[in-house]
C-alpha cells in the first residue's frame, strides 16, 4: 500500500513468518497502492447485482491462485504446504480461493473479509449469497477473525454468512471479538491493525477475549 519500511504492518508480518519457516508473500490487490491495477470487476451498485460481490472476489482469488502457482515454483517453496491469509476486501478473497480447493492450500484465514457498497442495504443478502456459493464447493478450512463492532460487516451479517457457508459441508472457525478497546469509537473493521500493532487497542482487545464457534 504504501513504500515499504521499518514500520510497515505487512513487512513486519512477512518477517513474523520467516522468523518461524515460513516463505512469507504480500500480494496487493489491483487498483491499490502501486499495483498494476485496474481492478478487474468494477460499476458496482446498490440497485443492480450486476456485477455481483461474488464476481469482485472470484476476480481477486484469480490473482491469488495465480500467485501460489507462481510461488510454488520457486526452490524454497512448498507447494504441499500452503496457506492464504487475507484482510477486509483480501478476506473475501481468500473465501473464494479456498472454494477452488488448490492442491497443497492448506487453510485459509479471513481477517474482517467480504465486499460492501456505502449506504446499501443489500449488502447482506448479497454476501450471504456469494458464501453460500463457496461453502457449496470449498473443502479447505477456514479460520474467520471478524468484531461484533465492525460497521461493515455487523455481527448479524457475519453469523449469516458464516450459516450460509457451513450450509454446503464447509468448515469455517469463527472467532468474534466483543469489541476492540474501551473507546466507543472504535470500529471493529480494524481488527487487523488491533491484532498486528502493539497498543492499547491490541491489548484490550485480548483481555477482553473472544467468542469462538
Amino acid at each position: 500500500m504504501t513504500p515499504r519500511g521499518v514500520k510497515d504492518v505487512n513487512l513486519r508480518l512477512v518477517r513474523d513468518y520467516a522468523r518461524r519457516g515460513w516463505l512469507g508473500v504480500v500480494v496487493l490487490r489491483r487498483a491499490y497502492g502501486q499495483s498494476d491495477g485496474p481492478d478487474p470487476a468494477t460499476g458496482y451498485k446498490c440497485d443492480s447485482s450486476t456485477p455481483s460481490f461474488q464476481d469482485g472476489m472470484d476476480a481477486a482469488a484469480d490473482d491469488l491462485e495465480a500467485t501460489l502457482n507462481y510461488v510454488g515454483r520457486r526452490e524454497d517453496a512448498d507447494a504441499s504446504r500452503m496457506m492464504a491469509l487475507g484482510v477486509s476486501g483480501g478476506g473475501g478473497a481468500v473465501v473464494a480461493l479456498s472454494a477452488r480447493n488448490v492442491p497443497g492450500l492448506k487453510i485459509v484465514v479471513n481477517v474482517s473479509g467480504g465486499f460492501a457498497l456505502l449506504n446499501c442495504d443489500k449488502n447482506s443478502d448479497r454476501l450471504v449469497e456469494a458464501m453460500r456459493n463457496y461453502g457449496a464447493r470449498s473443502r479447505v478450512p477456514n479460520l474467520w477473525y471478524y468484531a461484533k463492532t465492525d460497521s461493515i460487516f455487523p455481527e448479524q451479517t457475519v453469523a449469516k454468512m458464516r450459516a450460509a457457508f457451513l450450509e454446503g459441508g464447509a468448515y469455517a472457525k469463527l472467532v468474534h471479538y466483543p469489541k476492540l478497546s474501551a473507546a466507543p469509537s472504535t470500529d471493529g473493521h480494524q481488527l487487523w491493525s488491533c491484532l498486528t500493532l502493539t497498543g492499547s487497542c491490541a491489548s484490550a482487545a485480548c483481555q477482553l477475549g473472544t467468542t469462538a464457534k
